[in-house]
């Protein structure tokens, strides 16, 4: 994240201490690494916890979320369709290329 933000890993270690402020191009950058809105970031709810992680393709932010039973099924399910519809694309793309 220090890196993405241009700062050193000392320096962003003092905004996540909170013994820095944030300039607003800098929570401008939070955000849009993080792929959110500003409004969210400063709203930020504890309901939401960020785990970051490194995979071998690459750095992914993942949200560790408590939401209810149905919420967390009609995630699932949105999730599924999704997928069913790239597979769908992907299939008929390589239809088309044929």
């Amino acid at each position: 994240m220090a890196e993405r933000l241009d700062v050193s890993q000392s320096t962003y270690a003092r905004f996540e201490k909170d013994d820095s402020d944030l300039t607003i191009s800098k929570i401008e950058k939070i955000a849009e690494v993080l792929e959110i809105k500003v409004e969210d970031l400063i709203n930020f709810s504890e309901k939401f916890v960020l785990n970051n992680f490194a995979s071998n393709q690459a750095n992914q932010a993942y949200i560790i979320n408590q939401f209810s039973e149905n919420e967390r099924k009609l995630y699932e399910s949105n999730i599924k369709l999704l997928e069913e519809k790239v597979k769908y694309l992907e299939e008929t793309i390589k239809t088309l290329k044929a």
